[in-house]
C-alpha cells in the first residue's frame, strides 16, 4: 500500500512539474510569439478601441479579425505552434459571459475554426474562474491543452488544468515582447567607464530595447542604471562588455579584471536560480585565452552559477545596428564579417569538470563593408602586441598592391592639405576606367559621400552607390553594383571584344525608380530565372548577361526600368513563372513588359505598330520623332505624343489620348474602334480659336486658318466618333456627327473647367451654345453656376459659388477647401432627386443644419476644414427639396424641414439617414445600425465591393447587401432582405419574414423567427431556418439544364446550386424549371416541381405537393394522413400519382369545393386522405393525373372515380355522370365516349410513364432509394 502510494504521489509530482513546465513554456511563448491574432468578439465601440491599442503595441505581428472570422477560416490568419490569440470584449457584471459567450461555447466557437490549433490564448481579469475553467475544460475533452494568460495591471497570470480538473497557474512581472530574440531578457554590464565600451552598449540596448536592462559596476556589484530590474533566469542572457586585454603578466584580461574577478563580479547580479542561458562576453580576443575560460567557468561554479560562455577570439566591433562584427588581418588587408562562426567560442563546464569548447573553424560568416573603429581592444592594445607584428610589410602589403594604391595614397595625403577657410573641394565623381586591375569604389565612405558619378574599370569592380541620385557605369568586365537610395541610372555597354557580366543589387527602401540603360534592342533580350535572380541575355554573345540579384526577393528590389537602345522601356514581370524559357525566336513578352517608347531623340521618321508587334503590346505611352512618324497602338489605354513632323496617329481599342501641340506639322487621326470607347484629343489651344470643317467623311480642325488635325473618317459611322475634345483653356467637346450638318460643323461642349482661373466665371449653360454641358468646375474666384436639362454635375471649387442645378439628377460636390461661400438654389418643376457630395464622414455631431428664415444652412468638418452650403429657400416647399446629401463615407441622408406656421420662426431641421453604400472603402467594414443613434431610420446598407463587411440591422425591414470577400451580416428584428453576394458569407435573418440571398459561396444562412425565404445559390450552403414556416428557393444549372435533389427529411442537397446544402427547420422547398427530386420531411410542406419533370415525395402527412408544367410524379411513402396535390399545369402533361401500396379497392372518392377527395385504406385501419385541388369538370388543366396501385398497373383518376360510382359512391359532379346528364338519355352513348377518351388517355400515359421513368432512371441516381420504391 505504501509503495503505492509512492507511486501515485511521484505521478502526481511528475504531472504537476509537465503542468509547470508548460505554464512556463506559455510565459516564453507569449512574450517572444511570431503571430498574435487580435480576436474582437463583439462590435461595441469599447472592443475596437481596445483592439486598436493592442495592435498599435506591435502592429507587424499583430492581426485584426473579427468574430465572424471564426465562421469561414478564409478570412482568419494562418496559425501555427507560436501563435497567440488576444480575445477582446466585454465580460457580464459577474464574469460568467464574454461578449454573451460561456467559456464552453466559446471555446466550441474555436473549436469550429483553425483557431483549434492554438494552444495560448489571452484574457483580461474580467472573467471568473468558472469560465476559464470551461474555456480550458472544453479544449481538454477535444485532447488539447491550452494555456490562458490573465493580464492584471503590473503581473500576468498563466493558467491550465491539471491533471485533478484544476486550474494550475504561475505568476510573473508584465514586460514587453521582443521577438528578434529568444531570450526572455539580457542584463548588459558595462565593464569600465570608457567611450568605446559605452557606445557599444547603446547599441547593444538599442537593438533589444524592451527585454534589456543596463548595469554599471559600483564597488565590483551591478548597479541598474536603464531598463527594469528583471531577474536574469534559466533563459536570459548576461552580456559583458569591456576591453579584451593582456596584462603585464602575460595573463588575459578583461577591463582589467581577471577571471576569478569576473566570476566574482556575475555571482552578484540579479538572479533568479543558479542557472543563467548564456554569458556573452564581448571583448577583443578573450576566446582565443584558453587559460582564462577555463579559470572563468571553473570560479562560476565555485560560486554557484551555471551557464554557457560566448566569447571572440579576434578582434571585435559592435556596429551601430547592435551586429557583433569580427575583424581579421589577413595578406589583402582587414576583413570584416558579420557572425563568424570561426571567430566564436563556446564554452561549457562539463560534470566532470572539464571545460568543453565548440569552434566551427570550416564556416565563415558574412563579409561586410564596415568603417567604424570602434575595436574591443583598449587604447594599448596594439602595444601589447608589437612583439607579434610581422618584420617585413609586404606579407600584408605586397608589391602590386601598393603599386596599385599609390594614386589612392596620393589623394589621401592631399586631403591634409584642405584649409576650410579658403575652399572646399567636394568629389563629384569617380573615374577607373584607366586602371589595370578590377577596383573597389564605395561612395558611402565619408570622402565620396558627395560622389554621384562612378566609372569602373574594364576589369571585375565593385561599385557601391550611396543616397544620391548615381550614375553607375561598370566599364566591362565581370562587376558588382549596388545603387543603394536616390534616382539611380545603371549602364552596360556593349562590347566588341570582352564579355560583360554584371550583378545588380537594386535594393533601396525609397522606392524611388531606377534606370538600367543597355546598349541593345528590346527584341534580342532574353531571360532565365535563377532562384530569387533574374538574368538579362541582352547580346547576341550567350555569357553577356545582367543578373538583378534577389529581383524576385521583394519589391525594395524590383524599382527598376530598362531602356534599350531601340528607345522603348520595360520592367520585369514580378512572378519567376512568367519568365520561364519560351520557344526559341519568341519574345518573352509575360516577362519583359514593355511600358513606353520614346523617338524624341530618333534621326528619321518612325513607323511603329503596337498591335501587329507582340513585344510590344503591354506598351502605353509612345513619343513621336521630329520626323513624319505613323504610330499605331493597341487594345490598352494609349497615350500618343506626336512629334514634329506630318504624322498619322491611329489609337485602336480602350480609351487612347492624343496630345497635340498646334505648329507643328498637320495631324492626322484615324480613330476607329469597334469597342467605341471614349478617347481623347488635348488640344493646346483656347477653345475660342479651335475650328471645325468639312473635308467629304473627314472632320478638320482649325487654328487660326491653319489646318492642324485631320480626323479620318469621322462621318463613317459611330465607331469613328466616340472621340472627345479637350482645349487648354478647360473645354471639353464633341463635334456633329451628322453628314448631312457639314457646312459648318457644330461643337458640343460638355465639359467647362475652370479650375486654373483665379477671377470667378459666369457660367450660364442654360443657352443654346452650351446646353450639352454636363459637368461644370468653377474657379478659385467666386462663381455663377447655372445648370440645364442636362444630368449637371456642378464643383465650386475653392473661391465660393452660387449654383443652380435646374432640371435633371443634379450633384453638387462640396469638399475640404471649398469654405462656406457655397449656396445651392435647387429649384426645379421636375423635382428630380439631386444629390449634394460632402466630402465628409458622417460622424457623431459632424453634421449640423439650422434655419435662416426659409433658407438652411448645411455645415460639416474634415479634419481642420469646416464645408458649409446654404440651401436658398429650402423650407419653401418640394420643388427646392428634392435633395439627398452623401457623405465621403457612404452615408445618405435627408435633411427634413417640419411644417410651421409661416408667423412664427421657422422650426428647425433635422437630419435623417437613410442608406448607407459603401463603394470607395479601402479595408473592412463594421456597420451597426443599433450603434449610432444617427443610423436609427437607415434601411440599406450597401457593404465595400471588395472588402469583407460586418453589418447589424435594426428593426426596420432592411436590405443589407456584402461584397465579393467573406461577409457577416445581421438583419435584425424586421422583414429584412440580406444579400451575401460572392464569398463564404455568415448572413442572420433574426426575428420576422426575411429573404435571404447566399449567392456565391459556401455561406451559413440563418433565418430566426418568422416566415424565411431562403435563396441560396451556389456553393455548399447551410440553411437553418429556425422556428415559422420558412421556403428555399432553388434555380438550377442553366448551363446544363440541371435541377435539384432536395431531401428534407435528411437535410441535404444535390446537383445545381443545391449541390452541398445542409437544410434545417425549412418547410417548404421551390424547385427549378428544370427536373427536381424534392422530398418531404417530419413536418407539414409544400413542394412545389415548378416547370420540369419533377418527383414529388411526401413523407408525412399534411403534405402540399404543386407539380406544375412537365411531367410530374407525385409519391405518398406514408400509410396515414392527408395530401393536398395542386396538379394544375396549361401544358396538360399527364403526370402520376404512385400509390403502390393501395388496391383500387381500397380507394373512396367524394368532392369537396370543386375539389376531389381519395380516402384509401391501409393496412392496420390506417386511412390516408388524398385531395386533387381544381379536379372539376370546367378545369381540364387539372385532370391529367394516372394512378400507380399496388399491381403496379396505371389506372387514371376517371377510372378510380368509375369504380367508385359502382360501388354506390355520391357522386354528383363526376366527368362521366355529368356527360350523361348533359346527354339526357344518351347516357350509354356518353359512358361509351368516355371509356374510349380514357383507352386513349390511358395509352399515351403508359408511353409517357416509361419514356419518363427510362429519363428519371438517368437522373436519379442521386436518389437510388425512391428509384427503387418508384419503379
Amino acid at each position: 500500500m505504501e509503495a503505492k502510494q509512492d507511486l501515485e504521489q511521484f505521478l502526481a509530482d511528475l504531472e504537476t512539474h509537465k503542468v509547470q513546465d508548460k505554464l512556463l513554456y506559455a510565459e516564453q511563448t507569449f512574450h517572444s510569439y511570431d503571430k498574435k491574432i487580435i480576436l474582437m468578439m463583439d462590435e461595441e465601440q469599447q472592443t475596437h478601441q481596445m483592439a486598436k491599442q493592442e495592435h498599435s503595441l506591435d502592429p507587424h505581428y499583430s492581426v485584426l479579425a473579427s468574430v465572424a472570422c471564426i465562421h469561414k477560416d478564409s478570412c482568419l490568419p494562418t496559425v501555427n505552434p507560436l501563435t497567440v490569440v488576444k480575445v477582446i470584449g466585454s465580460a457580464s457584471q459577474g464574469g460568467d459571459t464574454f461578449s454573451r459567450y460561456s467559456g464552453s461555447s466559446l471555446a466550441k466557437l474555436m473549436l469550429k475554426s483553425s483557431l483549434r490549433t492554438v494552444g495560448f490564448f489571452s484574457f483580461d481579469n474580467a472573467t471568473n474562474s468558472d469560465f476559464k475553467k470551461d474555456f480550458v475544460r472544453a479544449f481538454k475533452s477535444d485532447g488539447l491543452n491550452v494555456v490562458l494568460e490573465i493580464i492584471k495591471q503590473n503581473e500576468v497570470i498563466y493558467q491550465t488544468l491539471d491533471h485533478t480538473d484544476s486550474l494550475a497557474e504561475t505568476t510573473a512581472q508584465k514586460r514587453p515582447v521582443d521577438h528578434s530574440t529568444h531570450y526572455d531578457g539580457q542584463h548588459i554590464l558595462i565593464m569600465e567607464d570608457d567611450p568605446v565600451v559605452r557606445e557599444a552598449v547603446t547599441m547593444l540596448y538599442e537593438k533589444h530595447p524592451t527585454v534589456s536592462s543596463v548595469y554599471v559596476l559600483e564597488n565590483e556589484t551591478p548597479k541598474l542604471i536603464k531598463g527594469e530590474p528583471w531577474p536574469l533566469t534559466d533563459e536570459s542572457r548576461l552580456v559583458l562588455v569591456g576591453h579584451g586585454r593582456r596584462g603585464p603578466d602575460g595573463r588575459m584580461r578583461l577591463s582589467s579584471y581577471s577571471a576569478e574577478d569576473v566570476a566574482q563580479i556575475i555571482s552578484h547580479t540579479n538572479r533568479d536560480g543558479d542557472q543563467i542561458k548564456t554569458i556573452s562576453v564581448v571583448a577583443c580576443d578573450v576566446g582565443s585565452d584558453k587559460v582564462f575560460i577555463d579559470a572563468l567557468l571553473q570560479e562560476l561554479r565555485a560560486q554557484s552559477v551555471e551557464a554557457e560562455l560566448h566569447l571572440r577570439s579576434a578582434l571585435l566591433q559592435v556596429s551601430h545596428s547592435g551586429e557583433k562584427i569580427t575583424v581579421e588581418i589577413t595578406p589583402s588587408g582587414l576583413e570584416y564579417r558579420h557572425k563568424d562562426p570561426s571567430k566564436k567560442v563556446v564554452a561549457v563546464l562539463g560534470r566532470d569538470g572539464e571545460t568543453v569548447t565548440r569552434v566551427d573553424l570550416k564556416s565563415r560568416g558574412e563579409k561586410v563593408s564596415f568603417r567604424e573603429h570602434n575595436f574591443m581592444l583598449g587604447p594599448n592594445y596594439w602595444e601589447a602586441y608589437k612583439n607579434m607584428w610581422p618584420e617585413e610589410p609586404r606579407r600584408f602589403v605586397e608589391q602590386h598592391a601598393r603599386q596599385l594604391h599609390t594614386d589612392d595614397l596620393e589623394g589621401l595625403a592631399w586631403a591634409f592639405f584642405h584649409d576650410a577657410e579658403t575652399v572646399q573641394l567636394i568629389a563629384r565623381g569617380v573615374n577607373k576606367l584607366s586602371e589595370k586591375y578590377g577596383q573597389v569604389v564605395n561612395t558611402t565612405d565619408s570622402l565620396l559621400r558627395t560622389v554621384t558619378n562612378i566609372q569602373g574599370s574594364p576589369y571585375n569592380d565593385a561599385l557601391i552607390g550611396n543616397e544620391l541620385n548615381n550614375l553607375i557605369d561598370g566599364g566591362g568586365g565581370t562587376d558588382y553594383v549596388e545603387g543603394g537610395n536616390g534616382e539611380d541610372i545603371y549602364v552596360i555597354k556593349r562590347q566588341t571584344s570582352l564579355n560583360v557580366s554584371v550583378t545588380i543589387d537594386n535594393h533601396a527602401t525609397d522606392s524611388k525608380v531606377d534606370l538600367l540603360l543597355v546598349e541593345a534592342k528590346l527584341h534580342n533580350f532574353k531571360a532565365r530565372v535563377q532562384g530569387n535572380d533574374l538574368i538579362l541575355m541582352p547580346f547576341a554573345n550567350a555569357r553577356s548577361v545582367v543578373t538583378l540579384h534577389n529581383w524576385f526577393l521583394s519589391e525594395n528590389h524590383r524599382h527598376l526600368l530598362a531602356v534599350t537602345e531601340d528607345f522603348i522601356s520595360f520592367t520585369v514581370a514580378d512572378n519567376p513563372t512568367a519568365c520561364q524559357q519560351v520557344a526559341h525566336g519568341r519574345f518573352q513578352s509575360s516577362c519583359l513588359i514593355s511600358q513606353s517608347i520614346d523617338y524624341s531623340d530618333a534621326k528619321a521618321g518612325q513607323q511603329v505598330d503596337l498591335e501587329k508587334d507582340k513585344a510590344l503590346h503591354s506598351v502605353t505611352e509612345v513619343r513621336g520623332s521630329n520626323f513624319n512618324d505613323d504610330i499605331r497602338g493597341n487594345a490598352k489605354h494609349n497615350m500618343i505624343v506626336p512629334g514634329g513632323g506630318n504624322d498619322f496617329m491611329q489609337g485602336r481599342g480602350g480609351e487612347d489620348w492624343y496630345i497635340v501641340s498646334p505648329g507643328h506639322g498637320t495631324k492626322t487621326i484615324n480613330n476607329y474602334s469597334p469597342d467605341m470607347a471614349t478617347d481623347m484629343l488635348l488640344l493646346k489651344e483656347r477653345y475660342s480659336n479651335i475650328n471645325a470643317q468639312c473635308d467629304g467623311m473627314d472632320a478638320v480642325l482649325y487654328i487660326n486658318n491653319a489646318k492642324e488635325v485631320i480626323l479620318q473618317g469621322w462621318f463613317q459611322s459611330k465607331q469613328w466618333q466616340h472621340l472627345q475634345i479637350q482645349s487648354d483653356d478647360g473645354y471639353v467637346f464633341k463635334l456633329e456627327s451628322n453628314v448631312s450638318n457639314c457646312v459648318s460643323p457644330r461643337k458640343y461642349p460638355v465639359s467647362v473647367d475652370f479650375r486654373k482661373r483665379s477671377t470667378g466665371v459666369c457660367m450660364e449653360m442654360d443657352n443654346n451654345e452650351f446646353s450639352s454641358v454636363v459637368e461644370m468646375y468653377g474657379s478659385s474666384g467666386v462663381d455663377e453656376m447655372i445648370g440645364n436639362d442636362q444630368d449637371n454635375m456642378l464643383d465650386p471649387y475653392t473661391g465660393g459659388a452660387r449654383m443652380e442645378g435646374g432640371e435633371g439628377k443634379d450633384t453638387y460636390i462640396v469638399k475640404p477647401g471649398y469654405g462656406t461661400n457655397l449656396t445651392i438654389n435647387n429649384y426645379a418643376e421636375d423635382e428630380s432627386v439631386d444629390v449634394v457630395m460632402f466630402d465628409a464622414s458622417f460622424q457623431v455631431d459632424n453634421f449640423t443644419v439650422k434655419s435662416e428664415h426659409q433658407n438652411v444652412l448645411v455645415s460639416a468638418r474634415e479634419g481642420a476644414e469646416k464645408m458649409q452650403v446654404l440651401l436658398a429657400r429650402y423650407g419653401a416647399g418640394k420643388r427646392w427639396q428634392h435633395l439627398h446629401f452623401q457623405t465621403a463615407d457612404g452615408v445618405h441622408f435627408l435633411v427634413k424641414v417640419p411644417k410651421g406656421d409661416e408667423s412664427l420662426p421657422a422650426p428647425e431641421p433635422r437630419i435623417e439617414a437613410f442608406k448607407i453604400v459603401l463603394n470607395d472603402c479601402q479595408r473592412e467594414s463594421h456597420t451597426d445600425l443599433n450603434g449610432v443613434s444617427l443610423f436609427s431610420q437607415i434601411g440599406v446598407v450597401q457593404g465595400c465591393p471588395y472588402f469583407s463587411n460586418h453589418i447589424q440591422g435594426n428593426s426596420l425591414e432592411n436590405a443589407l447587401f456584402g461584397g465579393v470577400e467573406n461577409d457577416a451580416i445581421d438583419g435584425g428584428t424586421g422583414d429584412d432582405t440580406l444579400v451575401g453576394g460572392k464569398g463564404d458569407d455568415i448572413l442572420l435573418g433574426e426575428a420576422g419574414d426575411d429573404t435571404i440571398y447566399g449567392e456565391e459561396g459556401d455561406d451559413y444562412m440563418l433565418g430566426g423567427a418568422g416566415h424565411d425565404a431562403f435563396i441560396p445559390g451556389p456553393g455548399k450552403d447551410t440553411v437553418d431556418g429556425g422556428p415559422g414556416r420558412d421556403t428555399v428557393l432553388y434555380q438550377g444549372d442553366h448551363e446544363k439544364g440541371q435541377g435539384v435533389y432536395v431531401n428534407l427529411l435528411t437535410g441535404e442537397g444535390q446537383q445545381a446550386d443545391a449541390d452541398g446544402d445542409i437544410l434545417k427547420d425549412v418547410e417548404n422547398v421551390i424547385g427549378t424549371i428544370y427536373p427536381d427530386i424534392l422530398v418531404s420531411g417530419y413536418e407539414p410542406a409544400l413542394l412545389k416541381g415548378s416547370d420540369g419533370n419533377d418527383i414529388l415525395v411526401s413523407l408525412a402527412g399534411g403534405d402540399y405537393l404543386i407539380g406544375g408544367d412537365g411531367n410530374d410524379m407525385y409519391i405518398l411513402a406514408s400509410y396515414s394522413g392527408s395530401l393536398v396535390i395542386d396538379n394544375c399545369a396549361k401544358d396538360n402533361a399527364t403526370d402520376v400519382l404512385y400509390l403502390d401500396h393501395f388496391s383500387d379497392i381500397s380507394v373512396n372518392c367524394s368532392y369537396l369545393n370543386g375539389s376531389l377527395s381519395l380516402s384509401i385504406s391501409g393496412p392496420n385501419n390506417s386511412l390516408v386522405e388524398v385531395e386533387l385541388r381544381g379536379w372539376t369538370a370546367d378545369k381540364p388543366d387539372c385532370r391529367h393525373l394516372l394512378v400507380v396501385l399496388s399491381n403496379s398497373s396505371l389506372v387514371s383518376l376517371e377510372e378510380l372515380v368509375k369504380q367508385c360510382k359502382s360501388r354506390h359512391i355520391n357522386d354528383p359532379d363526376g366527368y362521366c355522370g355529368n356527360a350523361g346528364a348533359r346527354e339526357n338519355s344518351g347516357c350509354a352513348t356518353a359512358e361509351e365516349h368516355c371509356q374510349q377518351q380514357r383507352e386513349s388517355r390511358l395509352r399515351i400515359a403508359n408511353e409517357g410513364f416509361k419514356r419518363l421513368a427510362r429519363e428519371w432512371r438517368l437522373t436519379l441516381e442521386v436518389a437510388p432509394l425512391i428509384w427503387c420504391a418508384a419503379v
